[in-house]
């Protein structure tokens, strides 16, 4: 996905209690913040998730081009954890082993008193992106710091960089898990908080203390952590707003390790609760009933389009353009118009598709910067309208605040849910974020969170990257919805005429239906309740571009296909049922199996293979399975799975 949110937070973000000065970390604010030597530049397509990133291009070694660079505030005497990403086309390696990488100089005066670098790509990374890492302590006297990326002298080739970020080792972050919304049920009065520790696991014994204050009362529930979380029930609480202050405490009872301060709103019950909220489960409800989501991310829509998604079974639209939804989008004489979204919305209510709708883009700066809309003046005032305007829209499902955004906009976005919360309690919050190594720098930001792993690069066969923000995902316990690829990496490709047919069949490829379903489903086995496919835009805009008439229908065959796969899926994750890892014997390859139960305790079982190559597992089921995929058969009794590259199954209890 494009990342596109708010730029404006990062002119304020060096000036926020702990966070590093750290301008422009993913290249997305034009070159703000940056100094460039040549052979350096900002570029369209260049960063993770065809979005923008830094590029170099050397091709003589005649004349030393240096780094980009900036100068950034660190605390003296402090660890740190510095981390990028880059990948790399090496022509010719330098006389160093240090090749594309970062480096951090730190200086007394005009002395330099140290330096950190991560070796990071001397050989070709063969388009993938790589994660490079280090950590470090910043000398005591130290009074400059200097950051430099880029192509290391001698090095000739191509590099690119995107995604930089520093943080302070070994932090802790305390949230709230469910209920949804910062609501707390009066006559269920509990709140999962959870706690994580940055790079080592938390100390047994710590604790969390919660006080939630009303205008007429004060109740404070306290639990020691297991597991990372804590269930905390309160007592005397009174229905209405009220103010909340969570704090994580070490062993000893004493020692504050982090805190939370926000609103929360108080009501009567969840069976009467009127909106749309996450219960303890992680379960999405809506209007009482449990509701799956399940769709594509959108830009404008036709009626055509809406009616095609929604009988295919498909629930939930995200739209880029929700600020300005309006039908026949482009054409002459159809200017944008509050009347018009909302007539969009009606129709996607009739149609029984719900709206995450998308205000990512509500802020001062950026390309996609909405600053002022149907009369309301700057973001905050923008949003108040939107909530008051759009809120009570039966098709609204939530809002979704940020999209991929850097750690950098931790606090802005913070506050942002939290205006949302207070003003609308009967909507959640959403977010997706790509940078799975540190999803905790997230889990305050929105009521559920999200991830997008794209595994289909050039022409892999494997599904690492799902497996990865699924486990970073689970380990943070907060309800999380899976981004699955539906779209070909070419989209995002620069080609001609010449070119086409290599980039788009020989270089990248398609999705299958079974690699989109096995994204599923391995989201599934780690606790994923949602799953939104990016991006109908690319699948229904490439028959234009390759002048194929059969090629969106095929590509919406696949899709309906994994939809319906999904709805068969969805009575087991829609439960109120905990997921079993199962055991495995004779292993090969990387296979998952867990064991899941509908509401009526009947079970299913989901076999994920995440590639490359050839996968097989053997498994003991007391009952008896169908196979619906037919890579699963039973012999000798047991259940003998079988596969090759990504690939899947789902037993069903018969």
């Amino acid at each position: 996905m494009k990342k596109s949110y708010f730029l404006a937070a990062l002119l304020t973000a060096g000036q926020l209690a702990g966070a590093v000065s750290l301008v422009n970390s993913n290249f997305e604010d034009a070159d703000r913040g940056w100094k460039f030597p040549a052979g350096y530049s900002i570029e369209p397509l260049a960063g993770r998730n065809s979005s923008r990133g830094l590029y170099v291009k050397r091709t003589s070694a005649d004349k030393i081009s240096g780094w980009a660079r900036q100068y950034i505030n660190l605390e003296p005497g402090k660890s740190y954890r510095v981390s990028c990403y880059a990948k790399a086309q090496i022509t010719q390696k330098g006389k160093y082993k240090v090749g594309a990488s970062f480096v951090l100089s730190f200086g007394n005066g005009k002395k330099v008193i140290g330096k950190i670098y991560n070796n990071g790509l001397i050989e070709s990374s063969n388009g993938k992106w790589v994660r490079l890492e280090r950590e470090f302590t910043t000398p005591p006297e130290m009074k400059t710091c200097l950051l430099e990326v880029g192509l290391y002298n001698g090095f000739l080739g191509e590099a690119w960089f995107d995604d930089i970020n520093i943080e302070l080792n070994d932090q802790h972050f305390v949230y709230t898990v469910t209920p949804g919304n910062r609501l707390i049920f009066a006559d269920d009065p509990q709140v999962t908080a959870a706690a994580v520790r940055t790079g080592q696991a938390l100390e047994p014994g710590t604790s969390a203390i919660m006080t939630v204050k009303g205008k007429d009362f004060s109740s404070s529930a306290a639990g020691k952590l297991t597991n990372g979380q804590v269930v905390l029930t309160f007592k005397n609480l009174q229905k209405g707003p009220a103010d909340a202050h969570l704090q994580l405490l070490a062993p000893d009872g004493q020692t504050l390790l982090a805190e939370e301060r926000f609103k929360v709103t108080i009501v009567e019950s969840a069976k009467t609760f009127k909106g749309t909220f996450v219960d303890r489960h992680g379960n999405l409800i809506v209007d009482g009933k449990p509701f799956m989501p399940l769709g594509f991310y959108i830009g404008q829509m036709s009626k055509e389009e809406i009616d095609m998604i929604s009988a295919a079974n498909f629930n939930t639209l995200l739209s880029y353009g929700s600020m300005y939804l309006r039908f026949n989008y482009g054409k002459p004489g159809n200017p944008p118009a509050l009347a018009k979204t909302l007539e969009v919305m009606d129709y996607c209510h009739q149609k029984n598709i719900k709206l995450v709708f998308s205000v990512s883009n509500v802020s001062n700066s950026g390309a996609y910067a909405i600053k002022n809309w149907y009369g309301a003046e700057g973001p905050e005032n923008v949003m108040r309208s939107a909530i008051k305007n759009l809120g009570p829209h039966p098709a609204l499902l939530a809002w979704y605040i940020a999209d991929e955004p850097p750690a950098t906009l931790r606090e802005y976005l913070t506050r942002r849910r939290e205006l949302i919360n207070t003003l609308d309690p009967q909507h959640p919050t959403f977010m997706v974020s790509m940078h799975f190594n540190e999803l905790y720098n997230f889990a305050g930001v929105s009521d559920i969170g999200g991830v997008d792993p794209y595994p289909i690069v050039n022409r892999a066969q494997d599904m690492y990257d799902v497996r990865h923000a699924a486990v970073q995902s689970q380990k943070l316990g907060k309800p999380f919805w899976g981004v699955i690829q539906c779209f070909n990496q070419a989209y995002y490709t620069k080609t001609t005429p010449e070119n086409h047919h290599k980039y788009w069949h020989e270089v990248h490829r398609d999705p299958s239906a079974e690699e989109m379903r096995s994204m599923c489903f391995q989201l599934a086995q780690f606790g994923a309740k949602g799953f939104i496919f990016y991006y109908w835009n690319c699948i229904k805009d490439y028959e234009n571009r390759s002048k194929d008439p059969e090629y969106f229908r095929k590509a919406f065959e696949r899709m309906k296909s994994v939809s319906a796969a999904m709805r068969t899926l969805e009575p087991y994750i829609m439960s109120v049922h905990g997921i079993e890892t199962l055991a495995l014997q004779k292993v090969s390859g990387k296979v998952i199996a867990t064991l899941h139960k509908n509401n009526d305790g009947k079970r299913c079982v989901l076999i994920t293979a995440e590639g490359p190559g050839k996968a097989a597992a053997e498994l003991q089921l007391p009952g008896k399975f169908k196979s619906l995929f037919n890579k699963t058969f039973f012999q000798d009794g047991k259940y003998i799975f079988k596969a090759n590259n990504i690939a899947s199954d789902m037993l069903l209890e018969e």
